[in-house]
């Protein structure tokens, strides 16, 4: 294929965009140091490479596409429909990219990765020569605007489907009322720790009901685990920053985390950063 060429067309579209946070420090820090950076370079690849190839695998399964670039990455999919101007049903090319964003964050995270980004839903094109249109610009506007290490959905334009799905009860509409949460200061954004709930679901599902320890995260430590990690992280990085501006990003993240894990592991007390006490809301139909 010739660079320019392409079968997609310019149409509605599900667009996010997110950048790692901290990344340009990870490099100024080596001082410009060839070995530092060699080093450095070569852990930053070992970490994220393998989540990068499964994001990928999971939006080209929709039709989508992936870039990399630097710190940033750009998701595009396509909404099927009738016409390029509109879309009849975007359950499926909405609600899972969010959740793949989600699973693709918390596997980051896991590795001291935290990502800052935002998602829309509006018209775009994207071939092997240029990404166009103002899906892309809301979801950059949108990434600057997240502040905190969260994926970010706009209020016009993403959630009003989204919302539509919720109000009329369609199909489906319970998961993405699952990874998408409201924050204290009235943005929509993934919930990316409802993953471990998911992955936890999932590898449950196949185990007999006689067989099934109750609570059902007895049967997958390893998911508990990972919150685990999440926690530590956490707390290593409100433990060795001193910059008051990236300071106050763990402390939303810490009061995530909280809120995330008396909801869903209340009795896991081990899980919890003390001292931190955040306000997190489901999607409201209001």
């Amino acid at each position: 294929m010739k660079i320019g060429e392409t079968q997609n067309e310019l149409r509605v579209c599900f667009i996010a965009y997110a950048d790692i946070l901290g990344y340009s420090e990870r490099i100024q820090n080596c001082k410009n140091d060839y070995g530092l950076l060699k080093t450095e370079l070569d852990v930053f690849k070992s970490k994220i490479l393998e989540h990068q190839t499964l994001l990928t695998e999971s939006i080209e399964s929709l039709q989508g596409t992936v870039s990399f670039f630097s710190d940033s990455v750009y998701v595009h999919v396509p909404i099927a429909s009738r016409t390029p101007k509109s879309f009849d049903d975007g359950r499926v090319h909405i609600c899972i990219p969010i959740q793949n964003l989600g699973r693709y964050q918390f596997d980051l995270a896991i590795q001291d990765i935290f990502i800052r980004g935002g998602a829309t839903i509006n018209y775009g094109y994207v071939d092997d020569s240029i990404a166009f249109g103002p899906g892309l610009i809301h979801a950059v506007e949108c990434e600057k605007s997240a502040e905190y290490p969260r994926i970010c959905l706009t209020d016009d334009w993403a959630m009003k489907p989204i919302r539509h799905y919720i109000d009329n009860g369609w199909p489906g509409d319970e998961r993405i009322n699952k990874f998408v949460l409201r924050s204290e200061d009235g943005k929509f954004f993934i919930n990316y720790l409802y993953t471990v709930v998911d992955n936890i679901e999932d590898n449950c599902e196949m185990i007999p009901d006689e067989m099934k320890e109750y609570p059902l995260y007895l049967n997958v430590p390893e998911e508990i685990d990972s919150l685990k990690k999440h926690k530590e992280n956490i707390e290593l990085n409100l433990k060795g920053l001193k910059d008051t501006s990236i300071v106050s990003k763990f402390v939303w993240l810490a009061n995530y985390h909280n809120y995330f894990c008396k909801k869903h592991f209340k009795d896991l007390e081990y899980l919890i950063i003390t001292g931190y006490q955040g306000k997190f809301y489901p999607i409201s139909s209001e």
